[in-house]
């Protein structure tokens, strides 16, 4: 049975009640808010983002992942008797990190060359929790000792079942009727949505488990990335078929 360490970053959104049964790593987004240094999840939460985002938004200089951090991991992984690590990115290609995590694997190799250690990047093309319930896919079957190249075949085939309905400036009926009609004709694995208040995504969760059974998994509120482009108040909720 082969060890795999499951990586991530706060992009991705997990409530705490979900990964808190699975061995995952999740690795705190650095922001260089007006020269600033702030990890999400240590010096703001989700809750109080807003507070400490300063005005205009472009005072937001970088958001990253250090490379050095990513290669932290990765020396702990092999230390601890880990033969395999997944990073699962949030976000697309333009996401700083998808840069520092590739740095961090080739400085790994260079120092370790005799490492076994092998170490492969999922790109999810996903954000928030879309991106988050393929972490807690990964996360169970590395915790049932699937090896790694069945961890990354389930990843891709959940990858093409998620669909993923927002705002996008939708009236609430409008809203409601794209994510009925997306539940109901893909019929996915995932469904992700969310809506610029609280109240209109509570209400949209419980109108679409009442027409379409689908339960929510969870309401959660969207992270930085996730809000910085949303909403202030912006809600989320979670379907898993």
């Amino acid at each position: 049975m082969s060890k795999t360490m499951i990586i991530t970053d706060t992009c991705c959104d997990l409530p705490a009640n979900l990964v808190d049964q699975y061995d995952v790593e999740i690795l705190a987004t650095t922001f260089n808010i007006d020269d600033r240094i702030l990890y999400e999840g240590i010096d703001f939460s989700q809750e109080n983002f807003y507070e400490i985002l300063p005005a205009p938004k472009d005072k937001i200089k970088s958001v990253s992942i250090p490379a050095a951090v990513y290669l932290d991991r990765f020396k702990n992984a092999a230390s601890c008797g880990f033969e395999n690590v997944i990073v699962i990115m949030t976000g697309d290609d333009y996401f700083p990190m998808h840069r520092t995590v590739q740095e961090a694997i080739d400085l790994y190799k260079a120092q370790n060359p005799t490492s076994t250690l092998r170490i492969e990047i999922f790109n999810s093309k996903n954000p928030s929790m879309a991106a988050g319930m393929l972490v807690l896919e990964a996360a169970k079957l590395a915790q049932d000792g699937a090896s790694i190249d069945e961890i990354m075949t389930a990843l891709n085939e959940a990858k093409v079942s998620i669909v993923i309905e927002g705002p996008d400036g939708k009236s609430f009926d409008q809203l409601y009727d794209s994510c009925a009609e997306s539940l109901r004709a893909d019929k996915p694995d995932y469904a992700i949505g969310y809506a610029s208040r609280k109240k209109e995504a509570r209400a949209l969760a419980m109108l679409l488990e009442e027409e379409l059974g689908y339960a929510p998994i969870t309401l959660y509120k969207l992270g930085a990335i996730s809000a910085y482009t949303a909403s202030k108040d912006a809600l989320a909720f979670c379907f898993k078929a």
